[in-house]
C-alpha cells in the first residue's frame, strides 16, 4: 500500500528548505505577517574568550549551557531566551531592533573556576526578510582572583587558614591553604573594591591582622594576591615566627583584559608619590574650552558651537594613558536608554571599546577617539561637541564624569555637567 504525504506537509517541508538557504532574503511571509520578520539562529556563533588565566583550569568553556536571550534594543526587555543548545533554527519577530546578549549561566554569584562572560550584538528585523546573526563575541565580565605564598609564608599556615577575598562588599569566596582555583566575582564596569583579610592561624597565633584592600579595579581583570614572609631588615623569604620581628608582604599584581600588568592600588598608599621612582606628573582633566569650565553646567539648549566652541575636555597624563573611563548619567530615563542603545552601556572605557562592532562604531562616529588613539598617549581630547545637539530633546540633567589612569595607575576624574529644558 503507498504512503500519502499530506499536500500541507509537503509544503511546510518546502517552505523549510527555503527559508534555511536564506540570506535576508526577500520572503513572502503571506498577509497576516502583519510586519514580522525572522532571525536566523542556526546562523549565530558563539564565541567565549576567558582572559587572564595562567593558573585556573578554566581557560576552556563549553558555551552550551550559556544563555542566549533577545532584548528589544530600546528599553531592553527580554523577549525570549534559551540554552545556546537548545536554540531554535528560526525565530518569529515584529519588525523593529533588537540586541541578542549571551552570558554565562552563573549570573550574580561567586564561584571558583567558572568566570562569569557576556556578549552582545545588535541586529535590525525587516518585514518579510530574514536576518542573520554574526558570532557573539563574549568576553570576562567580571573579576578573577588567585591567591599565592612564598614557601617560608605557607610553613607557617594553619590547618584552617584562609584568606577571605570579599567583592565591593557583597560577593565573597574563602582560599583555603591549598587553594589553587581561581575565583571570579560580579563585578561593575570599574571602581570596584577588593578586599583580602587572613582568617586562622599563622604560627600559631590566631588570626593575625593582614588585611588588606585593593582600590579602582576594573572589570575583567584578574588579581594575583601574594602573601611573603621577611624578616625585619626586610628580607624576603628569611623565614622566622610570627612575632614583632617579622614582618608579612602582601602584593597584587593586576592582570588588565589587554594583557598588560601592574600593581594593584592599596588603600591608603600612594605606589608612586611624587618625586618618587616614576617619572613625570600626575593626570589632570582641564576644561578645552576657555568659554566653560568644569565647575559650571552649560545650558545645551542654548549652546551654540559657532559663537560658543567646541564642548571638550583636555586629558593629560604625562606617564602615558592606560585608561578612559566615561560614566553617563541622566535625570532622563529616555536619555540612558539612548546612551544604553548607542554604546550598550553607561559606562566604558575608551581605551578597551566595546567588543561589539556597532557600539564601538557609534563611538567612533560621535568623534570619540579609541583603542590606540588612546593607550600610551599624554594627552586625549574628549570632545562631546557633536553629542550636544542629541541632547536637547532630552530634558534634565546630563553628567559625563570623565576618569583618565596613566600606566603607574594613578587617575583624575572630572564630571561636565549639561542641562536641558
Amino acid at each position: 500500500m503507498k504512503k500519502i504525504i499530506h499536500p500541507t506537509y509537503l509544503l511546510l517541508t518546502v517552505l523549510i528548505i527555503l527559508m534555511s538557504a536564506c540570506d535576508r532574503e526577500n520572503m513572502d511571509f503571506g498577509k497576516e505577517s502583519n510586519d514580522y520578520g525572522q532571525v536566523n539562529l542556526a546562523s549565530m556563533g558563539l564565541s567565549v574568550n576567558v582572559n587572564a588565566t595562567p593558573v585556573s583550569r578554566a581557560e576552556t568553556v563549553d558555551p552550551s549551557n550559556y544563555i542566549v536571550g533577545i532584548y528589544n534594543a530600546e528599553d531592553e526587555t527580554l523577549v525570549s531566551e534559551w540554552k545556546y543548545s537548545e536554540l531554535p533554527e528560526i525565530f518569529q519577530l515584529k519588525v523593529g531592533k533588537y540586541k541578542v546578549i549571551a552570558h554565562a549561566p552563573n549570573v550574580g554569584i561567586a564561584l571558583f573556576d567558572e568566570p562569569y562572560c557576556e556578549g552582545s550584538k545588535n541586529f535590525e528585523i525587516q518585514k518579510d526578510q530574514i536576518t542573520n546573526l554574526e558570532t557573539v563575541n563574549c568576553t570576562l565580565n567580571c573579576i578573577m582572583v588567585t591567591i599565592q605564598y612564598d614557601e617560608n609564608f605557607r610553613k607557617l599556615l594553619g590547618d584552617e587558614a584562609n584568606i577571605k577575598v570579599t567583592v565591593n562588599n557583597k560577593y565573597s569566596l574563602n582560599f583555603e591553604k591549598d587553594e589553587t582555583r581561581a575565583g571570579y566575582f560580579p563585578a561593575e564596569v570599574s571602581g570596584n573594591v577588593i578586599d583580602a583579610n587572613f582568617i586562622g592561624e599563622l604560627d600559631d597565633e590566631l588570626d593575625v591582622p593582614i588585611n588588606k584592600s585593593f582600590l579602582n579595579i576594573n572589570m575583567g581583570s584578574q588579581l594575583i594576591i601574594t602573601y611573603t614572609l621577611r624578616d625585619a631588615n626586610g628580607d624576603p623569604g628569611t623565614g622566622g615566627a610570627a612575632n614583632p620581628s617579622v614582618e608579612y608582604d602582601v602584593t597584587c599584581d593586576i592582570v588588565e583584559l589587554d594583557g598588560s600588568v601592574h600593581p594593584g592600588e592599596e588603600e591608603g598608599i600612594d605606589d608612586f608619590p611624587s618625586g618618587g621612582d616614576k617619572e613625570g606628573t600626575d593626570p589632570t582633566v582641564t576644561s578645552g574650552n576657555k568659554n566653560f569650565d568644569l565647575n559650571t553646567p552649560i545650558d545645551a539648549n542654548d549652546y551654540n558651537e559657532e559663537v560658543d566652541g567646541p564642548v571638550v575636555v583636555n586629558l593629560l597624563a604625562s606617564r602615558g594613558i592606560k585608561n578612559v573611563i566615561v560614566e553617563i548619567t541622566s535625570s532622563d530615563n529616555d536619555f540612558v536608554a539612548a546612551v544604553v542603545e548607542l554604546f550598550g552601556a553607561t559606562s566604558f572605557d575608551l581605551a578597551n571599546p566595546p567588543a561589539d562592532e556597532d557600539h564601538k562604531n557609534n563611538l567612533i562616529s560621535l568623534g570619540f577617539p579609541v583603542g590606540d588613539e588612546v593607550k600610551t598617549t599624554e594627552t586625549v581630547p574628549f570632545n562631546i561637541t557633536k553629542f550636544v545637539p542629541l541632547l536637547q530633546v532630552y530634558h534634565g540633567m546630563h553628567q559625563f564624569k570623565i576618569t583618565v589612569k596613566d600606566v603607574t595607575n594613578a587617575s583624575a576624574t572630572a564630571t561636565l555637567t549639561l542641562n536641558t529644558k
